[in-house]
This record gives C-alpha cells, sequence and structure tokens, in this order.
C-alpha cells in the first residue's frame, strides 16, 4: 500500500449541516477501510447515477463490487466544490440518543 492517507484527508469535508470535527475526519481519514482501499478484494466502482444539485455541490450514486461474484453494496456519495477543488462530504452518523457513533461517506442528505 503507497496510499498517501494525509493526501486523502485532504479530499474530506464535512457536512454543512452536522460537521464531524476535524479531529474525528483525522481519525476516519487514518483508518483505510472507511476509505476503500484496504480491500484488495474490490473488482471496481461503478457510477449508477449523478445529480447536480448546485454549481458546488453534486451526488454519485456509487455501486462497489467485491469479489468474484460480484456481490457489492451501492449508495450515495456527496461531492463539494470548495474553491475549484471537489472533495468527499464526510456525514456524522447518529444513534438515537443523538451521539456521533460513526462517520460516513454514503449518506443521503
Amino acid at each position: 500500500m503507497t496510499t498517501n492517507l494525509a493526501e486523502l484527508e485532504n479530499g474530506l469535508v464535512g457536512d454543512d449541516n452536522d460537521p464531524p470535527t476535524q479531529d474525528a475526519i483525522h481519525k476516519f481519514a487514518e483508518e483505510p477501510s472507511n476509505v476503500g482501499i484496504a480491500d484488495p478484494g474490490l473488482i471496481k466502482i461503478k457510477v449508477l447515477s449523478q445529480a447536480l444539485l448546485s454549481p458546488n455541490e453534486a451526488v454519485l450514486v456509487l455501486n462497489e463490487q467485491f469479489g468474484a461474484d460480484g456481490a457489492g453494496v451501492s449508495g450515495p456519495l456527496t461531492l463539494r466544490n470548495i474553491q475549484g477543488v471537489w472533495k468527499v462530504v464526510v456525514f456524522n452518523t447518529r444513534d438515537a440518543d443523538g451521539k456521533v457513533t460513526s462517520l460516513d461517506l454514503y449518506k443521503s442528505r
């Protein structure tokens, strides 16, 4: 693995409505499985659809296929243009009591 996790972290930005802390984003980026680079069985990522929500925000519905059987998962990935650079939006995931339990890249607004 030669992935530059610091550079990867620079490509992430917190959700505007419920932003994760910068420390939480840092910890999230340090865990390769959170950003899809730790699984050597990853076969391909396919864009199923795309929608421009505004000039500076888009949502891609991605399908990640793992393994030889083609099993996978699909979900919406939100991108935001910040000063000419497109970044992936990171969302808080909260439990029933409102406590942040994790961060997630795949979440619809």
